[in-house]
């Protein structure tokens, strides 16, 4: 596909590739949130007595202890099924892509660092990051996979909403100072 019908079809859903970037950057952080959740769910469910107060008064009914665990199984469902959506989208990259997405994405290597290990520029970095992104990004759509889809995906989770807007804002800074890529900082906050 040529450059021009590439942005052509990318233009059509401008927030899918923020997104991308999004769950490229909570991606690793999805099977420790699991694990804090199962052990919320195990603590949770041996115990009914955390429905009573110190003082014997009941604070909730069984059934509500009960309902509770069960959101909270519902969480972790949405937490795993979340992480193998992800990974299915990044089957479609090379194995030299995946290398950089893993330094870029996951393990937060600056890109200063990832041009000397590359043997690039900086700006290649950035380059190197859009198209990765560009490719996901057409990939989902070819797939019927919107920015919406994604969107609810992970309602609910208040964080990951705040790490969206996060990029988004940092993109929309780096469109007015004229740089077309994130500088570097996906952290998580």
């Amino acid at each position: 596909m040529k450059r021009a019908e590439k942005e052509l079809k990318l233009s059509t859903d401008k927030d899918l590739t923020t997104w991308i970037r999004t769950l490229l950057a909570i991606y690793p952080t999805l099977p420790n949130i699991e694990r804090v959740i199962s052990s919320i769910i195990e603590s949770r469910a041996c115990s009914l007595n955390s429905c009573y107060a110190p003082n014997g008064q009941m604070k909730y009914s069984s059934y509500e202890h009960v309902n509770r665990v069960l959101q909270i199984i519902e969480r972790k469902d949405k937490i795993i099924d979340l992480y193998h959506s992800i990974r299915d989208l990044l089957k479609i990259l090379s194995k030299e892509e995946m290398r950089f997405v893993e330094m870029r994405f996951f393990h937060r290597v600056k890109p200063e660092k990832i041009a000397t290990i590359l043997g690039v520029s900086r700006r290649s970095v950035y380059r190197y990051t859009t198209r990765i992104i560009d490719k996901i990004a057409l990939d989902c759509m070819d797939k019927g996979i919107s920015s919406l889809y994604l969107k609810n995906k992970v309602e609910g989770e208040s964080w990951i909403f705040a790490q969206y807007d996060k990029i988004a804002e940092d993109l929309q800074a780096n469109v007015k100072r004229g740089r077309v890529e994130v500088e570097d900082d996906l952290s998580l906050e």
